[in-house]
Parts: structure tokens; sequence; C-alpha cells
């Protein structure tokens, strides 16, 4: 299947931690614990200018809702992986890149509350 570059550009993803940003998204910021009754899973889509402060946020929002035993990850991701998936029928996975991940909350181990982060 092929896209044009018009479609392709309405598919991209777009920043959604910025105030009106519509510069395309390259990162991706996720909380993610599968522990307890039900997993827990929450992501924002950020350009560079703002995944500190997406990072930050869902760092935050992990904070507020009691979140513990989970990790936040970074990922560089494909800001035309919908118009990819569609067009080869690769799945998410096969188009993001995990660079990044810190411990939230507590894991069990108190030397791992500390930790700044894991290059993985």
């Amino acid at each position: 299947m092929f896209f044009s570059p018009e479609a392709a550009e309405r598919l991209a993803a777009r920043c959604q931690a910025g105030q009106a940003c519509a510069r395309l998204a390259c990162f991706q910021a996720r909380v993610e614990a599968s522990t307890g009754a039900r997993p827990i899973y929450r992501h924002v889509d950020a350009c560079a200018g703002h995944i500190t402060e997406a990072v930050q946020d869902l760092k935050a929002w992990a904070g507020d809702h009691l979140v513990v035993r989970a990790w936040l990850k970074v990922l560089a991701i494909d800001p035309y992986a919908a118009a990819h998936r569609a067009a080869s029928g690769a799945g998410p996975a096969e188009l993001n890149f995990a660079f990044y991940a810190v411990p939230v909350g507590q894991l069990g181990t108190p030397a791992l509350a500390g930790v700044g982060g894991v290059h993985v």
C-alpha cells in the first residue's frame, strides 16, 4: 500500500506535551507496570523540545496516583509509524526503540529506588 506524502503527514504522530505544539513526535515517554489487579500504562508522544516536560509530567502523574513497581521508559519513535504500519503490516513495537528507563515508585529493592536511569 502506498501513501502520498500528504496522507502520511496527516497520519504522523504529533507532539502531545506542549500547548498547541504542531511538531512531529520523535519520542514517546511511558509508564508501565504489570503488577496488581490490572496493568498500568500511560504514554505521551513528544517532540524533542518537549520530551523532558513529558517525562516530568508522567513521573508526577505516577506519584499522584501512587503507582509503584513501575518503569518510566523513553523510546525513539517514527512519527510516520501509522503510515508505515498500514503499508507494511508491521506492529508498533517494531518501529520503536527504547533507549532509557528509570524506576517509578519502589521496585521492592531499596537500592533501585534511587537509580538515575538505565540505558537499554
